[in-house]
């Protein structure tokens, strides 16, 4: 083997070349000379002419503080020997507080100020370097004691003396504006913890005014409630009597007796049809409040841990790796890592079950590189995890998002930001996830948004529901386009007539010369404006089972030419095979969601790509919009039971009876006589047309069109129900036709 050589490196200096060596004796010369004169000063009596002389002038420059220069020549002597340095900021410190020291050392007993003083130290400076005449402040102390004092006067002394000792402090202990932020915001909390409680004892002594009043008024409101309601019996049972006396002499027609309908006059008053002007959404206030969301100490504290435990893995399997940033979300923590040289950042993936069991997580999704970043993400679970309420995202909501209906509020990504998607700009949806891991709470979420931001007349509802429990609650909101649908072949039949719907308003667009629904309702010849309609299927694999090609062609059909027509579909499974979400579907729905699947395999089938095998469960999710071929991890909004309960039962409350579409209540198998009836008792309009009618002389089809905004096809329906019933004639031609049970209209 071959011995290296040693070769001295040679450090140019002052025009020469000195080694290493020689420069370390040099150093060490220079630290014992300096610690040789600071010994020598400070034993001045022992020392003979060198150490007296050292003295004076310590003594003639900084007075009673002579002893500081010796001290501060054995320090640095020390520092050069072992290498040592202070901190700047340690360094301007100590001469502000010595400056302070010494102008206050030479403050004159008889407040004598001015540039006299140090001409009178120049005069005697003799006296003073030989110790005749005694100066405390010194040369330094004198000069600027003088200097302060001309300008300032001598209570200026005092400012220049605690401006220098402030600014030592400041220094010396590293303050910043967050310290001094902190400080405001705790007086200002105590400050507003005491108002709020002087306002909360001033709301209680208000309330118990209130409460003393309101009983008071309820015992006067209790005898004239009395006395109202006597009044009411009396016109109750004179209302009563007439009826049986019309039901005891019944007329005939034509040798067929009318059949008189009997009224449940203690039943509450009838639903009413929705009106625009009159129709109120529901506020913020029906849904949970939520809490400001603050980042986690417990999350902070984690992610530093985390991070230095996955720079050692990295560095272990020679990846050389630097932090670019750190991403707290509300479920995830991102790390974002550039690679330090060239190597493949694929390499990433190949350690991920290492980099998972060194950090002691149960999930990890690597995202090679960030979209739009030069760098490399790493995504772990949080230690607390912060759910997302739906009035949070509703009350920060933007303005181009709260104009449009379709908007849905989706939940927040990995860096805490609100995302929010239209409807129109997906226009199809895909969620499909395994059991449990909310999907539909996502689904109960974006049909929650609907009804938050959208009224009756822009936006309308087809609920298909197999399972037959998820939709039911919604059955008597005004938004339904159709009575929720629970079996299969009704489903297909609503897909069916979807189609039919999409045929007739293109047919409505050409008409008018517009290509979409925008346009449409914006023209001037436009005498009825279309409402978008929103088709919801919750588990589309039931249906496939069953109609697999049916609902294969209906959903082509639909995805490929709805969108202008204002139809768009949302289908959810909890099954995402192959068989289910087949190749017709995925290349006809471009927008997606998939929540946690079992392995990679099912990830591709709704995505495309791997990842969704790694999200966690509880809404976390993969959202990929139309036109995108980057995923965004979101976590989704939360809505429970309680916050649909009440937003429903207020649209339930207000008495607005859901306006179905005419092409929805029409039956395809043929018009049986029988069966009209029973199939109009259904129908939620059918009790107030027949009420209303009975209050008329005549009434005819184009009536009830115009009345209630019907299509013909259901307003002759309605005629043939009311005829079979007896409450009018049978066709008079082109004449109304008469009704023969009426009731006077009070």
């Amino acid at each position: 083997m071959t011995r290296k050589r040693k070769t001295n490196t040679k450090i140019i200096k002052n025009g020469r070349r000195y080694s290493k060596e020689e420069l370390t004796v040099i150093r060490i010369t220079y630290g014992v000379i300096l610690i040789s004169l600071g010994l020598i000063g400070l034993l001045y009596e022992e020392t003979a002419f060198l150490g007296d002389f050292l003295f004076k002038c310590s003594r003639y420059f900084l007075g009673k503080c002579w002893f500081i220069s010796f001290a501060t020549m054995i320090i640095a002597g020390l520092c050069i020997i072992f290498k040592f340095s202070f901190g700047y900021k340690y360094i301007v410190s100590a001469v502000a507080i010595l400056l302070s020291v010494l102008i206050f050392l030479s403050i004159q007993k008889d407040k004598s100020i001015g540039f006299e003083l140090i001409n009178n130290f120049f005069e005697n400076s003799k006296k003073i370097f030989n110790g005749v005449i005694t100066n405390d402040g010194g040369l330094i102390g004198t000069f600027f004691y003088s200097l302060f004092s001309s300008f300032l006067g001598y209570m200026g002394i005092y400012i220049v003396e605690t401006g220098l000792i402030l600014l030592s402090v400041i220094i010396h202990f590293d303050f910043n504006d967050k310290d001094f932020d902190q400080v405001k915001a705790d007086f200002s909390n105590y400050k507003k913890q005491k108002q709020e409680e002087r306002a909360k004892r001033r709301e209680e002594a208000q309330k118990e005014k209130e409460r003393k009043k309101q009983l008071e008024k309820e015992k006067s409101l209790f005898v004239s409630t009395d006395l109202r309601s006597k009044d009411k019996e009396f016109e109750k049972q004179e209302i009563v009597s007439v009826a049986k006396e019309i039901v005891s002499k019944p007329e005939t027609i034509d040798s067929k007796p009318i059949e008189v309908l009997s009224f449940d006059l203690s039943a509450p008053s009838q639903r009413i049809i929705y009106n625009e002007k009159n129709y109120k959404l529901p506020g913020i206030d029906k849904l949970d409040t939520y809490s400001i969301s603050k980042k986690s100490s417990t999350n902070n504290e984690n992610a530093k841990v985390k991070w230095e435990e996955l720079a050692e893995v990295l560095e272990s399997f020679g990846y050389e790796s630097k932090l670019e940033g750190v991403n707290i979300g509300p479920s995830v923590t991102q790390f974002e890592v550039s690679p330090i040289g060239n190597f493949n950042i694929r390499k990433y993936a190949s350690i991920e079950e290492n980099i998972k069991m060194s950090l002691a997580v149960t999930d990890l999704r690597i995202v090679a590189p960030i979209p739009g970043k030069s760098a490399v993400g790493f995504e772990i679970p949080n230690e607390e995890r912060t759910a997302v309420r739906l009035s949070e995202l509703l009350k920060n909501i933007k303005p181009e998002y709260k104009k449009n209906p379709l908007t849905v509020a989706l939940g927040k990504d990995i860096t805490g930001n609100n995302v929010y998607a239209s409807i129109d700009k997906f226009p199809h949806l895909l969620i499909a996830g395994a059991t449990g891991m909310g999907k539909s709470v996502c689904i109960n979420s974006i049909i929650l948004m609907l009804l938050m931001s959208s009224r009756p007349s822009e936006v309308k509802l087809v609920l298909v529901d197999p399972k037959k429990v998820e939709f039911t609650k919604y059955k008597e909101i005004p938004h339904l386009a159709c009575p929720i649908i629970s079996e299969n072949e009704k489903a297909s039949d609503a897909l069916k007539k979807l189609c039919v719907l999409m045929d007739e308003r293109y047919e409505k667009f050409a008409s008018i010369h517009v290509n979409s629904i925008k346009d449409y309702n914006a023209n001037e010849k436009t005498t009825q404006k279309m409402c978008n309609i929103v088709c919801i299927i919750d588990e589309l694999s039931d249906l496939m089972i069953t109609h697999r090609k049916e609902i294969e062609i209906y959903i082509q059909r639909l995805a490929a030419k709805a969108r202008a027509a204002g139809i768009y579909l949302i289908l959810a499974t909890q099954r995402p095979s192959t068989d289910v979400i087949t190749g017709v579907i995925k290349a006809n729905i471009p927008s997606r969601i998939a929540f946690k699947v079992a392995s990679s395999y099912d990830s591709r089938t709704i995505l495309d790509t791997i990842g969704a095998e790694s999200l966690l469960n509880n809404g976390d999710m993969l959202f990929m919009e139309s036109g995108s071929t980057s995923q965004q991890r979101i976590q989704g909004v939360y809505v429970s039971n309680q916050e649909i309960s009440r937003v429903v039962s207020y649209l339930s409350d207000s008495g607005y009876i859901p306006q179905y579409e005419d092409i929805f209540m029409i039956d395809d198998k043929g018009d049986d006589f029988d069966t009209n009836v029973s199939s109009c008792n259904n129908d939620p309009l059918y009790g107030n047309i027949k009420s209303w009618v009975m209050t008329q002389k005549t009434v005819s089809a184009s009536g009830l069109q115009r009345r209630y905004s019907l299509g013909f096809p259901r307003a002759a329906k309605f005629i043939d129900a009311l005829e079979q019933e007896g409450i009018i004639s049978g066709s008079k031609g082109s004449k109304p036709r008469d009704v023969l049970v009426r009731t006077d209209e009070e």
